[in-house]
């Protein structure tokens, strides 16, 4: 084992520290003081190289002064993930990984219909997308060229009988090359649908999806980090007069739900987390044109999870997959909301006890808990 100092002239911030496991599979782990990051190494690594990428990455590391655009602070007493964990409503499944109880489940419904509510006055078009995405369509996405290290390919046996014979271990078996994928992102799958067409009119599409992001091998202890989960996203194409007013009527909307709930929050000006330091020009055009708000929901009284992401896009998507609504200058944009977040948050600021809930919450759940053990 190899021992790395890296001098520190801050604490890294959150979203930079999350990175480090990206740098190099051949970082064991790695402890972090206010003066230096101490990364332990396998003896094969190239210690130079990792030294020069894990320096880059500190000096990438800025202070989130993010623009904040609306925020509601009130007096919480935050309870523990184990507290979470230990009333059987939120359970860890695998790393990064969780599954939900019958309360879970009704709360995950309640957040999902109120999600729904907010575009209920939209001509909407629902769909319903299968899991997989097609290799295809992730590389027109040009996610693969500016966060490739999120992604989860899935790859098939080869179909021979010589590949089947004698292979009691997975790890024996030949794997064809990856056709497909588990998409990082809930809209994807709708880009592919509309390839090479026309709408007749500014449409908003709706769907509930499962998406699948690696997080990073250091970071499953945080239970809100998760390789599995699931997204209401709403799409809106059409002329950017149209997007953009969709996304800030739905943003206000946001707003309103969440303080109807008494929930601690910020809706912030935002940026994706890029790994690859030739991508993080992105990350200054992104704030500076305001093209992603996220909603941060409170976890404990100084650190917040980003619940949802308010996006433009522009022409990103439409020229890439070529689709258009006739006679308009087209572009897109997309909102998206991580349903299992919101339950976990909801959590840590509220407890587990149903009976401290929000009014609306309580009159969703009870009629539906007659047959559940409380």
């Amino acid at each position: 084992m190899i021992l790395l100092y890296i001098k520190l002239d801050k604490p890294l911030c959150k979203e930079v520290e999350r990175k480090i496991g990206f740098i190099s599979q051949y970082i064991i782990n790695y402890t972090i003081n206010k003066e230096q990051l101490i990364l332990n190494l396998e003896e094969c690594c190239n210690k130079d190289k990792i030294y020069d990428e894990i320096s880059k990455l500190v000096k990438s590391d800025t202070n989130d002064n993010s623009e904040i655009i609306y925020t509601k602070i009130y007096d919480v007493k935050y309870v523990t993930d184990n507290n979470i964990l230990q009333s059987g409503i939120v359970k860890k499944y695998d790393k990064g990984m969780i599954y939900l109880n019958e309360i879970g489940l009704l709360l995950y419904n309640f957040f999902d219909n109120c999600f729904k509510e907010l575009i209920y006055d939209y001509n909407l078009k629902i769909r319903k997308y299968p899991t997989l995405l097609p290799i295809t369509t992730y590389k027109d996405t040009n996610y693969l060229r500016s966060s490739p290290q999120y992604a989860i390919l899935c790859k098939s046996v080869i179909e021979d009988m010589e590949n089947y014979k004698d292979n009691t271990n997975i790890e024996h078996y030949k794997l064809a090359p990856a056709l497909y994928a588990l998409s990082p992102s809930a809209c994807f799958h709708l880009y592919e649908e509309l390839r090479n067409k026309e709408l007749k009119k500014n449409t908003v599409f709706t769907f509930r999806q499962n998406v699948f992001r690696n997080e990073g091998r250091f970071n499953w202890n945080e239970i809100t980090r998760m390789r599995d989960y699931n997204v209401r996203e709403i799409v809106f194409i059409g002329d950017y007069e149209f997007v953009n007013s969709v996304r800030e009527n739905i943003l206000h909307r946001t707003k309103n739900l969440v303080e109807n709930l008494g929930l601690n929050y910020q809706i912030c000006v935002a940026s994706d987390p890029f790994t690859i330091p030739k991508m993080l020009k992105y990350k200054k055009i992104q704030i500076a044109n305001k093209l992603k708000y996220e909603i941060r929901l409170n976890v404990s009284e100084n650190e917040r999870v980003a619940c949802g992401s308010f996006n433009l896009h522009g022409y990103n998507f439409s020229k890439s997959f070529n689709f258009s609504v006739a006679g308009q200058d087209t572009v897109s944009g997309c909102i998206g909301f991580g349903i299992e977040r919101w339950i976990i948050c909801f959590l840590k600021q509220y407890g587990c006890n149903k009976n401290k809930w929000p009014k609306r919450v309580k009159e969703y759940i009870y009629p539906k808990t007659k047959n559940i053990n409380n």
